[in-house]
């Protein structure tokens, strides 16, 4: 109603699909974006950056035969939250970093965290971006991944905000090699974290990492 509204008012209107969209999604919504707003070359170098790890971390995936089971717990409103595959991005990034959720299909939903989805899961591997978890719930000691310290919290550029971390749609470009390094630690073991995120700073901020935290860009 509102851009119907706007619309008949002579105002134009884009609409952009993000939140729960996918990692293609995301990518045509930099494209659309850049070239509304002047900065096309801006946001066109983005999405190759993006387009350039998802290849590489394809190409080195396609021949492993084990998908481990990926578990992925974030804090929202302070509650703990699995993330099934209605968090496409975040689905779809797994994905392509050669995991697997605990959840598939289209239809899947988040769910709330609770030991008997959880332990009948027994992931691999555990993501999160609560340090704190195992000691919270004891019952996390049974899982296989929290056993064999396969535990990982997801890199954040700022602790106080959330929306920087690695596994949110801007840094994705730089969780997708997180997310496949953790995975598959023996296929991208020269992948250099340090290297590619001055890249991706240089790239995307214009700036080196020192340079954009001290003018608070991050």
């Amino acid at each position: 109603k509102l851009n119907a509204f706007l619309s008949e008012k002579g105002v134009q209107v884009l609409g952009l699909k993000a939140g729960f969209g996918n990692v293609e999604d995301w990518l045509e919504v930099v494209s659309s974006t850049g070239a509304k707003v002047d900065r096309a070359a801006k946001s066109e170098a983005y999405v190759s950056l993006f387009r350039k790890n998802i290849e590489l971390v394809r190409s080195r995936i396609a021949t492993v035969d084990k998908r481990p089971k990926v578990l992925v717990v974030n804090s929202g409103d302070g509650q703990p939250t699995i993330r099934g595959s209605r968090t496409t991005f975040v689905y779809d990034l797994i994905e392509i970093a050669g995991g697997r959720v605990i959840e598939g299909g289209d239809n899947s939903q988040n769910v709330s965290a609770n030991a008997e989805v959880i332990l009948k899961f027994d992931p691999d591997i555990i993501i999160t971006d609560m340090p704190d978890i195992v000691e919270q719930w004891s019952w996390w000691k049974h899982l296989r991944a929290v056993k064999e310290k396969q535990f990982f919290v997801c890199p954040v550029e700022d602790p106080k905000m959330r929306m920087t971390g690695w596994n949110q749609n801007m840094f994705a470009p730089l969780g997708l090699l997180w997310l496949a390094k953790t995975i598959h630690p023996d296929k991208f073991a020269d992948i250099d974290l340090t290297k590619e995120h001055e890249t991706f700073c240089k790239t995307v901020l214009g700036k080196a990492f020192a340079e954009s935290k001290s003018i608070g860009m991050l």
